[in-house]
């Protein structure tokens, strides 16, 4: 692996790069790095040019508290790194945070992805009741008058490293992973980042999106665990039921960090997904074959729908 910065928005933003063939870009999600990665980073890049960054904000990128994280601009961002990075065509890879951008992103940008794959996110919905209100409160404390010294107040890398302490204690995560996910938040510009990227998120639904799915033309997996504690099972099964080209794997033993959790089946599907037999399909966007049914796995185990 080799490891360079570009900088977005004049910011810099840490790139990991190996291995050569069809570019993959694997997108992190809140309070993740590239770390959250790891297992299946090298094993793609025997097959294919993968990349992974700190997304602006996030592990060791740097922390711009001055910059707009709203939506629009966060997938500008985006549009700009695949391009600076030459990865058109792509596998794009998303979870969490980097799961909402990478859905936005497929029906905005569809002509540059080979295919789309979705990992835990809120895509067209939004978290379970009690994150909603813990997100809009974040929200709400990054618009209030000196929102920066609350924010430097908040003990938010104790918060976040509870948040994490299921996954340490199954050994899911390492003190090292998890030091590198909310260590940063104990500075002054980590917190003044997150103060900021909160004041500018949208906890709801973001318009557009879901009337945006019947419409997508990008072939899509969908891997989820099933045990997430912030997000309802419902999403992902509605998401494959309304994109016309969607496969679907649910982990019933895995939560919300899934390439954490189930990191060989991941792998598997991503894998699988990619070397597809693409002319076996019914049907051609361009030269790329459309999955025509979705496919629920449950606990591995892969059967038509």
């Amino acid at each position: 692996m080799r490891s360079y910065t570009i900088n977005i928005d004049n910011t810099r933003v840490p790139v990991y790069e190996s291995g050569t063939g069809e570019n993959v870009l694997l997108l992190h999600g809140y309070m993740g790095s590239h770390l959250s990665w790891r297992h299946q980073f090298d094993e793609l890049a025997k097959s294919y040019r993968t990349v992974a960054v700190d997304w602006l904000g996030w592990g060791d990128s740097e922390k711009n508290p001055d910059l707009d994280y709203s939506y629009d601009t966060e997938l500008r961002r985006l549009r700009q790194l695949i391009q600076e990075l030459n990865l058109k065509p792509l596998h794009l890879v998303g979870h969490d945070y980097g799961g909402l951008m990478s859905l936005g992103y497929a029906q905005r940008h569809a002509e540059d992805l080979l295919d789309l794959t979705l990992l835990n996110n809120k895509a067209h919905k939004t978290f379970r009741p009690l994150w909603v209100s813990v997100f809009k409160f974040m929200n709400l404390l990054g618009r209030v008058p000196g929102w920066k010294a609350i924010y430097r107040a908040l003990p938010l890398a104790a918060v976040h490293r509870a948040m994490t302490l299921p996954e340490l204690r199954r050994g899911v995560m390492s003190p090292e992973v998890v030091e590198n996910y909310c260590g940063w938040m104990k500075r002054a510009d980590g917190s003044e980042y997150l103060g900021k990227f909160m004041a500018d998120y949208r906890v709801g639904s973001k318009n557009g999106l879901a009337e945006g799915l019947p419409h997508m033309k990008t072939d899509t997996l969908i891997l989820w665990g099933v045990k997430d504690r912030y997000l309802s099972a419902g999403i992902p099964r509605e998401l494959a039921q309304r994109i016309p080209n969607a496969e679907l794997h649910l982990y019933d033993d895995a939560g919300h960090f899934v390439p954490e959790e189930a990191p060989e089946r991941v792998l598997h599907d991503l894998l699988a997904f990619f070397r597809r037999e693409r002319g076996a399909r019914t049907g051609v966007f361009g030269q790329r074959p459309v999955v025509a049914a979705a496919r629920v796995s449950a606990g591995g185990r892969t059967r038509g729908r």
